[in-house]
């Protein structure tokens, strides 16, 4: 996962090379199928918490039948820095 600044990537994209639009990066398990920010979807973004949503923990959590769960991350991305704060399963709807 990769947090960025969108007006640095704007300017680099403009052809400014100085700037690094690329604030920090933090591993998560295998693919992330979805993701979601506190708020994001809204007007009043808070820009406090990022929900990765993986699509396979198969080596990570003991399966419970015939499906294995899925995992889901929290982390806190409001600062400079971003912290994993969570990390648990999640079952398939």
């Amino acid at each position: 996962v990769v947090k960025w600044n969108v007006e640095l990537a704007i300017a680099q994209f403009k052809g400014d090379k100085t700037v690094k639009p690329i604030l920090d990066r933090a591993d998560v398990h295998y693919q992330p199928g979805h993701g979601y920010a506190s708020m994001g979807e809204t007007k009043d973004a808070d820009g406090k918490y990022f929900n990765s949503g993986n699509k396979f923990s198969k080596d990570r959590f003991l399966p419970v039948g015939p499906l294995h769960p899925e995992a889901e991350q929290i982390l806190d991305i409001s600062g400079a820095k971003m912290v994993l704060i969570s990390d648990h399963t999640a079952y398939p709807e």
